[in-house]
């Protein structure tokens, strides 16, 4: 089997390797799961400047230090199961990431600085399971009616700042 026709990615890139990681799945044209692991969180992932992820990835799980997500993260069609373990994100990761298609599956877990979960209706139409965990700054939590129809399973996790049941979970009928 060629190289190319690698479906499976699991990488611990050096700090400061971003372009060359980038240059790297790039080649992979039909690669579907891709985790991409930094050392530790402070250490930072740029992978900016990968103008288009591989077009069959379905699985993605990001661990490292990134102010902002890339901007090819909305060209994930047919991503089905997405973790993201980061520290820095200057970005509500929610609102970038609640219209991806044929997304079931979402964990984040990070430091971020963020008070407020909202998930407006309509956002994640597909999602069964959604884990939340280690948001230290998270005060509270708003679910509109129509948010995330499909959810199964909700796992918040680590929010010391959360007190109480999110605003809206009664409109999660398959909880």
């Amino acid at each position: 089997m060629k190289l190319r026709q690698l479906r499976k990615l699991s990488i611990r890139p050096q700090n400061g390797s971003g372009k060359a990681l980038c240059g790297l799945i790039a080649n992979f044209e039909n690669l579907e799961n891709l985790i991409v692991l930094m050392k530790s969180k402070e250490e930072v992932l740029d992978l900016q400047s990968l103008s288009n992820p591989p077009q069959y990835l379905q699985r993605l799980y990001l661990k490292g230090s990134m102010k902002k997500l890339p901007d090819w993260i909305f060209k994930l069609k047919n991503v089905i199961r997405l973790g993201l373990d980061l520290s820095g994100l200057t970005e509500d990761p929610i609102r970038v990431l609640h219209a991806l298609p044929n997304l079931l599956e979402l964990t984040l877990i990070g430091t971020y600085s963020y008070e407020l979960f909202h998930f407006e209706a309509g956002w994640f139409p597909k999602l069964q399971i959604l884990e939340l965990l280690n948001f230290v700054a998270v005060k509270s939590a708003i679910i509109e009616k129509g948010a995330m129809p499909d959810i199964r399973e909700l796992r918040i996790g680590h929010c010391p700042l959360l007190k109480e049941i999110p605003i809206g979970i009664e409109h999660l009928k398959n909880l």
